[in-house]
């Protein structure tokens, strides 16, 4: 076997691992999308309980859970799709240069981090923002209502 088509062959295996790793990134961020869902299910549940006049105490403590669960959750999801995409940006990319002569970052246009996003800080204080209102100011509130109604405080 010659040099070329060995790593005509290698070049496969990469794109296929490529391939594969971007198939799980999509479906670990499919599954953070599920829990999100899920999340403001629950929460939405507990909360029409709670203000229809359903004062138990197990819902703010099924409240907290839930966002515990759920952060939990999410942010291991967001770490492991970090993790994949390095291994692309970082091992992928960096073997296919070794045997093409071409900048991984330019056979793998999609993985190029040194793109320009004028969005980036926008997209992080809306991300912040979103979770502190659905993970925080929910869950407080539900807790505030329940224990303030049920102890006539206001």
């Amino acid at each position: 076997m010659n040099k070329e088509s060995s790593q005509k062959i290698q070049a496969n295996f990469l794109l296929s691992d490529f391939t594969a790793i971007k198939a799980e990134i999509s479906r670990r961020s499919d599954q953070q999308k599920t829990a999100y869902l899920l999340y403001l299910a629950s929460i939405s549940w507990i909360f029409l309980k709670v203000i229809s006049g359903d004062l138990h105490f197990s819902y703010p403590l099924a409240a907290w859970f839930v966002v515990i669960i759920t952060r939990m959750f999410i942010i291991r999801e967001g770490l492991e799709i970090g993790r994949l995409g390095r291994i692309i940006s970082l091992q992928i990319c960096r073997e296919l240069k070794k045997i093409t002569d071409i900048d991984g970052r330019c056979l793998i246009p999609s993985e190029n981090m040194d793109i320009k996003d004028e969005t980036l800080v926008k997209r992080i204080i809306l991300d912040r923002a979103f979770n502190f209102i659905v993970f925080f100011i929910i869950p407080i509130f539900i807790s505030l209502y329940v224990f303030c109604t049920k102890y006539n405080l206001f």
